[in-house]
């Protein structure tokens, strides 16, 4: 029913370099959209109905974060598919509630790293804990992207499409290479995911 705009959405997000996992994930935001205005053809959408939405869903207990989520990908699609003017007085982002996070206790870290009944998996949750690194970045790490002079970790096309440095420590780092020694087979990736 909406393949042409999510087709429109896809383009759009190519030609700005968003990621083919962020075209899905705002086609999927719509879709929910779209069903809660009882499938309303695109061309008659007003701000009114992305505000009501965006509304609702805080109302039904969802996070700001989730909510300014929503946000996102409705204004794409109003802005950059649609061209309708969006204006932000009118449907705001929410404030973000800023809490620290949980950090855990080196006796739970290694509770939680030793629960792991292979090798692979834990190098991955040291590697994964004391580096910060997020999951999409860990599952296209290559072995010389481990910088064991230097005790670093090259993440190349993380988030933003960004290359970054992280830290690589000492248990991660002993974990990283009882798992190479464990697994003597040439690969291009450092895990089998």
């Amino acid at each position: 029913m909406y393949e042409k705009y999510f087709n429109k959405l896809r383009e759009e997000c190519l030609i700005r370099n968003r990621s083919s996992r962020t075209a899905d994930t705002y086609i999927n935001n719509i879709r929910h959209f779209m069903k809660w205005t009882g499938y309303k053809s695109m061309e008659d959408l007003s701000l009114q109905d992305a505000r009501s939405f965006i509304l609702e869903k805080r109302n039904s207990g969802l996070s700001s974060a989730t909510c300014n989520f929503y946000n996102s990908s409705i204004c794409f699609l109003y802005k950059h598919v649609l061209h309708i003017p969006w204006d932000q007085d009118i449907v705001p982002r929410m404030r973000l509630d800023v809490k620290l996070p949980k950090v855990l206790s080196l006796e739970e870290i290694e509770k939680l790293i030793n629960s792991a009944t292979q090798i692979r998996n834990k190098a991955i949750i040291a590697l994964l804990y004391s580096s910060g690194m997020r999951v999409g970045e860990l599952v296209s790490l290559k072995p010389e992207d481990i910088y064991m002079s230097t005790m670093q970790v090259y993440i190349s096309k993380g988030k933003n499409h960004r290359d970054r440095w992280t830290i690589l420590s000492e248990r991660a780092l002993d974990l990283l290479k009882e798992y190479w020694r464990s697994y003597p087979v040439k690969r291009e990736y450092l895990f089998f995911l």
